[in-house]
């Protein structure tokens, strides 16, 4: 009798193994196949050892996301590594919204307006670019606004001639 309860306890452990298993590869699936639930445009953060996005929407600036980078994440058209991420770095984010955090498919840098002899050169393959590019003002701006004609943020990698 021990002997058939052993073998009906097993035959239970595995299917509920099989069945964990298969429902954590469907979901991992689904964020890999389908359509994403999180697409912003925003700043880069660092805090507590976890990347963040910063961005806003009308009536709520400031908005905060933590992101999730897996093997399968790719920024700027290559595998994310944090050593390719900037904090302050204008991007948009794709990816898949669970609670808090975005599960990264894609993060794209946006390209800065830039200046040409005190006139503003717009980028024309970036139409959605809202931030304002100073870098070279002699002011490092490290905290700005994230509406649009704000700076666009600045640190000792993007914009060394006013961070350092």
């Amino acid at each position: 009798m021990n002997k058939k309860i052993s073998i009906v306890l097993f035959i239970i452990f595995v299917i509920a193994s099989l069945l964990f298993i298969t429902s954590y590869l469907i979901k991992d699936t689904k964020r890999i196949n389908s359509n994403y639930t999180f697409s912003k445009i925003g700043n880069l953060s660092f805090e507590a050892n976890q990347w963040k996005i910063v961005y806003d929407e009308p009536g709520s600036p400031a908005l905060v996301k933590y992101l999730i980078l897996e093997k399968n994440s790719q920024c700027f058209d290559k595998p994310c590594s944090e050593n390719i991420l900037s904090i302050g770095d204008r991007v948009e984010v794709k990816g898949f919204l669970e609670d808090n955090y975005v599960y990264v498919a894609s993060i794209e840098k946006i390209h800065n307006l830039q200046k040409n002899d005190n006139s503003l050169i717009f980028d024309d393959s970036f139409k959605d670019n809202i931030c304002l590019d100073y870098c070279g003002n002699g002011t490092c701006e490290e905290i700005v606004c994230l509406g649009e004609n704000c700076p666009c943020a600045e640190n000792t990698s993007n914009c060394p001639a006013d961070c350092l």
